[in-house]
């Protein structure tokens, strides 16, 4: 009974979660969603099992959608499959490597910047030939490299001769 009572008590944050419905709740309501409450509102997105990826990938970082498709364009655009991440702590990287298809695309992502602590874990062998930097103000030359583009405070560095001196 107990056990029951667990499982009935956790269905609304399953059926409605904000950000990942299987049952969306919207203005317009389309398959596997209800109209919006004003008690519970509406969910970010309608349902998992009809939205595009794409939409479930950004519903929490709506803003966000277009400095990542623009920064995987440019890198699809390019020959380059080797990627320094310098991003913020509270920027996801996750969509990266599913806009980018990696690694089976053949696309590498690593972190080039963390914290003192953990600059032992970091590849030294790794040289990419292009960087992501979302945290890095004003610069337009980063570890050897050239801004080649930027949407937002999303920065693309691009070019040959990384070094891990981050004014070299």
């Amino acid at each position: 009974m107990c056990a029951y009572l667990m499982l009935m008590s956790g269905m609304p944050w399953v059926l409605f979660n904000s950000t990942r419905p299987l049952v969306g709740m919207r203005p317009g309501p389309g398959l596997l969603e209800l109209p919006c409450t004003p008690s519970l509102g509406c969910t970010k997105i309608g349902s998992i099992l009809t939205q595009p990826s794409l939409d479930v990938l950004f519903a929490n970082i709506r803003e966000a959608e277009g400095p990542y498709l623009s920064a995987a364009a440019n890198l699809a655009d390019s020959s380059c499959r080797d990627i320094g991440l310098r991003i913020d702590s509270s920027d996801p990287e996750y969509p990266f490597w599913f806009l980018l298809g990696a690694p089976q695309s053949g696309y590498r992502l690593e972190t080039i910047y963390t914290f003192p602590d953990l600059e032992a874990l970091l590849d030294r062998d790794f040289a990419p030939c292009a960087i992501i930097c979302t945290i890095c103000g004003g610069r337009t030359r980063l570890h050897g490299l050239d801004l080649a583009a930027q949407t937002g405070r999303m920065k693309l560095f691009v070019g040959e001769g990384f070094t891990w001196d981050e004014d070299g």
